[in-house]
């Protein structure tokens, strides 16, 4: 498995350790919020004893989700990590186990791999996937698969973050059943920021400005009521999501997710 995901942006640890309960931007800890929240619909989450973390970034996400459900073991793998980060956050977060290459993992089936934001960064999502299912993932396992949604909001903030493209719940799903995968609940999440998303595309196309490069996540310099504010907020309206999803009703978001199981074929 050699495609490169390029999920991790480069980060000043010391930086992290200062600021990573501080400085988070508010979608990722609604995010956080929201993804447990979605891992509670597995039956029986108590079975799930080995966890699989695609394109962990800096860990942000293993520490904060996986650690509450008390699994077995944790694996946490990013390709662009290098081997002296990993030493680091190794140190940071206790109790989870960081990879820069697929071939050193130690446990080679999961009962739950997490695929969050990463499909986008590779070229062939399919092949890629099939071989993550094929090789890592148990019989009985779980998969959530998270990415930005609706191509037509496309903008230079894919392009700085070399993403090939966005998915619409029709295009996830055909991706989902051509990798031997079986939804079992999907939808969409942050339905607020699509209307900030679409002014910023407009502003882009009508000034010629690549306004949205480089304004991610590590950018956000504001403090803890706002973090708090925001984050609550989009929390909620996530959940509202999700719930009015259940009776059949589809809000479009930013983000489109699925969380799925092994089909038997």
């Amino acid at each position: 498995m050699n495609q490169k995901s390029d999920l991790l942006v480069e980060f000043d640890m010391d930086f992290y350790k200062a600021t990573n309960k501080l400085k988070r931007h508010p979608w990722e800890l609604a995010r956080v919020n929201t993804l447990a929240k979605i891992l509670e619909m597995i039956e029986g989450p108590e079975s799930i004893s080995r966890v699989l973390d695609v394109g962990c970034g800096d860990g942000f996400i293993a520490n904060n989700i996986l650690k509450k459900m008390h699994v077995e073991r944790i694996d946490a793998i990013d390709i662009n990590l290098r081997d002296s980060e990993i030493k680091k956050l190794s140190s940071l977060y206790n109790g989870i186990n960081f990879y820069n290459t697929f071939e050193m993992l130690k446990v080679k089936k999961y009962n739950l791999i997490l695929l969050l934001d990463v499909i986008e960064h590779i070229e062939d999502d399919t092949s890629f996937i099939i071989e993550i299912v094929e090789k890592h993932m148990d019989l009985r396992g779980y998969c959530l698969v998270t990415a930005p949604a609706f191509s037509c909001l496309f903008s230079s903030h894919d392009r700085f973050l070399r993403h090939y493209r966005r998915y619409n719940l029709k295009e996830l799903m055909g991706l989902i059943n051509k990798v031997h995968l079986k939804p079992i609940s999907y939808g969409y999440l942050f339905f607020s920021l699509i209307p900030i998303r679409l002014i910023s595309l407009w502003y882009e196309r009508f000034t010629k400005v690549e306004f949205m490069v480089n304004k991610g996540v590590g950018v956000w310099k504001y403090g803890k009521t706002i973090n708090r504010t925001i984050s609550s907020f989009l929390t909620l309206e996530n959940i509202i999501s999700i719930t009015l999803k259940k009776i059949g009703i589809t809000i479009p978001g930013l983000t489109v997710w699925a969380l799925c199981k092994k089909q038997r074929l």
